[in-house]
């Protein structure tokens, strides 16, 4: 009996042991999350470049979505002795042993990663512990790639574009094996109007639309072709990114605009208009118009069509075509509003003095259209530009002329009339260039103001003129950084 009651014991302690082992192998111990170090260390100052974080114990799930998930994923902060930004997370780069982020604008500094794991801050002692600087990232402008011009500034979408400014490599696609200057790094995306600017004219992408860099190659300096995609009608920005530790471009001031809604950037796109039927309509109103052209875009705001100062009520939009019926027409006008830009009237001669600009005969002249006035010429020349200025916010103006060998002078009207001009100024260039600018007038918002511009050419060599305005009351200030203490430099379109 003894012998039979030990068998029974011994089971028991038999199957105690084996439920424990099997216990220990279903059992799955997490890491401790620890960073251990940055890539790359140094970068461009303009964000746009992926940051790569090692370590382990990150994030399992990187998705957040849902009420009680939001503290779920990684979190990553740029933290210097006086500042902070957040590293956007590239969820698909990211792993239990890998982060990866893209940076944000920052100013030069040294900054340290802090790293938060489903809203837990990993211990500062667990950032890089052998070495700190190894969770070191520095910001430098010398890494910075630049965008110096954007031309042109106005144009359709679908227009190829060219940018030009500190590129650093002319590299476009794996299929170079480096740029004309040595560097290894590919231009990674280019972006214009809001959307990707494309660089390949084939589907093979073995044809680009045209990059070059200066000093036969060898320069970071040089200019690069792209076509904008999409029917998208806007103010917008240009900028491309270079592979790290390089980034998204810096724009200079000068290559910024100030358009007439207020809102910064590089390139306007505008609609196009080819035809208007009928032709005759009552003056009551009533007629039902068919206007075709491309890229009648609503994304940011509704279509308003004015036919002759009167408002035509939208009935349909398509991209290509819209149909609108007119109002009752306004009393008759001096000038009616139309399209965008100037009219710009040229004689191909010279004339001693702009009084005599009146003598001569328009039907002499050929007539183009200006979009932004400025225009140059290799022969005699002169010329009346004129249009309608509408300031959109109340306050003082003055307008400045560049010119270069030639007579210029500037006239305005208290309202949309040619009957109230007055000149403002005038000046006479040489063939160095200058630059003259008129006193201070205050204008008021959302008036429209005729204005012309005459030019004569001092003789048959080249000879060229710009003009612009400079505002002294703005919003803008606070609302972009970057161009703080610019404004001065900054260019306008009308």
């Amino acid at each position: 009996m003894a012998g039979q009651k030990a068998c029974k014991f011994g089971k028991i302690i038999l199957a105690v042991l084996l439920f424990s082992f099997a216990g220990q192998c279903n059992c799955e111990i997490e890491p401790e999350p620890i960073v251990t170090s940055i890539t790359p260390a140094d970068g461009g100052t303009y964000g746009g470049m992926t940051l790569t974080i090692n370590g382990q114990g990150f994030a399992k799930n990187q998705f957040n979505y849902g009420a009680g998930q939001q503290h779920l994923g990684n979190y990553v902060l740029m933290v210097s002795s006086t500042t902070s930004y957040e590293c956007e997370i590239h969820k698909d780069g990211c792993n239990e042993r890998q982060i990866q982020c893209f940076t944000v604008p920052m100013v030069e500094d040294d900054y340290y990663v802090q790293v938060y794991v489903d809203g837990v801050k990993i211990p500062e002692a667990d950032h890089c512990s052998s070495n700190k600087a190894n969770c070191r990232f520095r910001p430098k402008s010398s890494y910075t790639p630049h965008l110096s011009t954007v031309t042109p500034i106005t144009s359709p979408p679908n227009t190829t574009i060219t940018m030009q400014g500190k590129l650093i490599t002319s590299r476009l696609g794996s299929h170079e094996e480096a740029s004309t200057n040595g560097n290894l790094k590919l231009m990674l995306r280019v972006f214009a109007n809001g959307q990707k600017c494309e660089v390949m004219e084939n589907f093979d992408l073995s044809i680009p639309y045209g990059i070059e860099l200066e000093d036969e190659g060898s320069s970071q300096y040089g200019y690069m072709k792209c076509h904008m995609t999409g029917r998208y009608v806007s103010n917008s920005n240009a900028s491309f990114i270079v592979e790290a530790p390089y980034g998204r471009s810096y724009p200079d001031p000068t290559v910024l605009r100030i358009f007439a809604d207020g809102s910064i950037g590089m390139v306007q796109t505008y609609a196009r208009v080819d035809s208007v039927s009928p032709a005759m309509g009552s003056l009551e109103g009533g007629t039902v118009l068919t206007i075709t052209g491309e890229d009648f875009d609503q994304t940011d705001k509704p279509l308003d069509v004015q036919i002759a100062g009167s408002a035509c009520k939208v009935l349909t939009v398509t991209d290509t075509e819209v149909v609108c019926v007119t109002s009752e027409a306004v009393e008759e006008q001096d000038n009616y509003k139309g399209g965008r830009g100037f009219d710009h009237l040229l004689w191909e001669e010279q004339i001693a003095d702009l009084d005599s600009i009146t003598s001569l005969n328009d039907t002499d002249g050929s007539v183009s259209h200006l979009d932004i006035t400025s225009f140059s010429y290799n022969f005699s020349a002169t010329t009346k530009s004129y249009g309608l200025f509408k300031p959109n916010v109340t306050g003082e103006y003055s307008f400045e002329f560049e010119g270069t060998n030639c007579l210029a002078r500037f006239l305005l009207s208290n309202d949309s009339t040619s009957g109230n001009l007055v000149e403002l100024f005038s000046a006479s260039f040489s063939t160095s260039g200058s630059h003259h600018h008129s006193t201070r007038y205050s204008l008021k918002s959302g008036m429209e103001y005729y204005m012309e511009i005459h030019h004569t050419s001092k003789s048959d060599a080249s000879n060229s003129l710009t003009l612009g305005f400079r505002m002294y009351t703005t919003g803008i200030f606070g609302r972009a950084y970057h161009i703080v203490g610019l404004y001065s430099s900054l260019g306008c379109t009308f």
